[in-house]
């Protein structure tokens, strides 16, 4: 919770702790905690702003104050009458329930806090920005059959591709918001999957450490790193790793995949949320792929029948296949509007300040597999991560040859299938890897969801680990790996990680 939120749920449990307290031993100023309650919630309201999370609190204030008015009103009796035996109970089971009312009041948004992102470590400042590119080459596949897209005919591929890069800062420059289009995403969200249009407003009161059209970092060019989503994700998920990466001088370009992340923001307004006849069927062959090849190849240790039953598992899982397909074709498109940016083609402040000789791709789930299967079939590809996701496409086929970093949680149930497919997958290839498996991690540690409510680790969506310590050991790493391969800078890191006792590390022809 935010600080004035803090104090506020303090002084309401201050206040209902008045009542339990015998008439004759109440200290004189505890009258007045509603008022200071009401009074610092009205602060919180000017400058931390209001959200959904805080409604019970606001309603026990005005309870607590409607409760206490006679007696601010007028000095209270000498010796007031005691209580009869019926007046004592009803008070009992009142303070009860204010307490009660009280611990709902400060779970909410303890549960979902307005929480703060790590700050970014690297010497720039950093500025974001946003490109809208249409790819007039491939006609839109993934929009649901009874959406606008799909009535006009020769609809083409859109994305939103947001931009983090190192930045000179204006002095009166504020901080992005971690999520400035809340209200529009919610309410896709409602319509495609059944939630609260509120549910994530509290996300446009998180700020993040970048700075919108900040001024780029002049007579330097840097290096690219190309970031994908996970399946049904966002592109700003993973916002701790682009300003860290951004920071240290990288321009990291991270891109909405339209019809199967949460919600694609367009410059325009429109706000495309994911397509739930797409990820019907999705779920329908994942559930075969998982019953008919998954579950047996987790079960046998012969390579061979593993080799056979992967290749099926690819088969039943023909949504999977089809997807990274589009998602690599994406950042082939984006990679080929990253070389037109740097050379003037689009005008944009980024003209001859890329490297694009020196492209990095990475992904977090599905994300990492679409860096994978990107950096298999296109030698731009200098150097690629894979973020906790499993290797779809035509990798086992055709092996990467550029260097790469798969990281694995450290989920038990994945780590008899999918965690054993990868290394049967990159296995097949001799260029270098990392092999990565950080302890107490599942796979929703390797993005921002760690924040996003301390409580999820209770149902099984976040592991043990802290999520700071999270993003301080992959920040760490990935900077290791890109410095080596983008920027020839060589790092012990990859070599041993025993500055970090939570990761099992192994590496391959570094």
């Amino acid at each position: 919770m935010r600080a004035l939120e803090l104090v506020a749920i303090f002084l309401l449990l201050v206040s209902i702790a008045r009542y339990a307290v015998p008439r004759t031993k109440r200290p004189p100023w505890l009258l007045y905690a509603p008022i200071l309650s009401a009074l610092t919630l009205i602060l919180h309201a000017f400058i931390e702003g209001t959200r959904w999370q805080m409604a019970p609190a606001y309603v026990l204030c005005a309870l607590l104050l409607a409760i206490s008015a006679p007696a601010l009103l007028k000095a209270p009796p000498m010796q007031a009458p005691p209580l009869s035996g019926a007046r004592r109970f009803f008070s009992v089971v009142a303070i009860l329930l204010g307490f009660v009312v009280w611990l709902f009041a400060a779970a909410l948004p303890y549960a979902l806090p307005v929480f703060e992102l790590p700050k970014p470590t690297g010497i720039y400042a950093v500025g974001t920005t946003q490109f809208d590119w249409t790819d007039n080459a491939r006609i839109e596949t993934l929009a649901p059959k009874d959406s606008s897209v799909n009535k006009r005919d020769n609809e083409h591929r859109s994305l939103t591709v947001q931009v983090w890069y190192p930045a000179n800062l204006a002095a009166n420059a504020a901080p992005m918001r971690y999520w400035p289009n809340a209200k529009a995403a919610g309410a896709a969200l409602s319509q495609a999957g059944g939630l609260p249009n509120f549910l994530f407003n509290h996300l446009a009161l998180v700020e993040t450490h970048s700075y919108r059209d900040a001024t780029l970092i002049a007579d330097k060019t840097f290096p690219i790193v190309v970031f994908s989503h996970g399946i049904w994700g966002i592109a700003s998920q993973n916002t701790v790793q682009m300003e860290e990466l951004a920071s240290h001088g990288y321009v990291v370009f991270s891109i909405a995949h339209p019809y199967e992340s949460l919600a694609t923001h367009f410059s325009d307004g429109r706000v495309v949320s994911w397509s739930p006849e797409h990820r019907k069927q999705f779920g329908e062959a994942g559930r075969n792929a998982y019953k008919e090849g998954v579950k047996p190849f987790s079960e046998t240790k012969d390579s061979q029948q593993q080799e056979t039953l992967l290749r099926k598992v690819f088969e039943l899982q023909h949504m999977a296949m089809k997807t990274v397909s589009v998602w690599t074709d994406d950042t082939r498109f984006v990679v080929d509007q990253i070389e037109r940016l740097n050379i003037g083609e689009i005008p944009s402040p980024f003209k001859g300040r890329l490297n694009a000789n020196r492209v990095g791709v990475m992904g977090h789930s599905f994300g990492g597999s679409t860096a994978g299967q990107f950096c298999a079939i296109d030698k731009r590809c200098k150097a690629g991560i894979n973020m906790d996701g499993l290797q779809w496409g035509t990798v086992l086929d055709q092996p990467i040859a550029s260097p790469f970093m798969i990281m694995h949680s450290d989920d038990a149930a994945r780590a008899q299938g999918e965690t054993r497919m990868n290394d049967l997958i990159y296995g097949k290839g001799n260029n270098p890897l990392v092999r990565i498996q950080i302890k107490g991690s599942l796979h929703g540690n390797y993005s921002d969801f760690g924040f996003a409510s301390p409580w999820l680790n209770d149902f099984g969506a976040m592991g043990a680990i802290d999520p700071q310590r999270m993003e301080i050991v992959i920040n760490r790493l990935i900077l290791a790996f890109f410095g080596k391969h983008l920027r020839d800078e060589d790092s012990p890191l990859l070599k041993t990680a025993d500055k970090f006792p939570e990761v099992e590390l192994q590496s391959r022809n570094l």
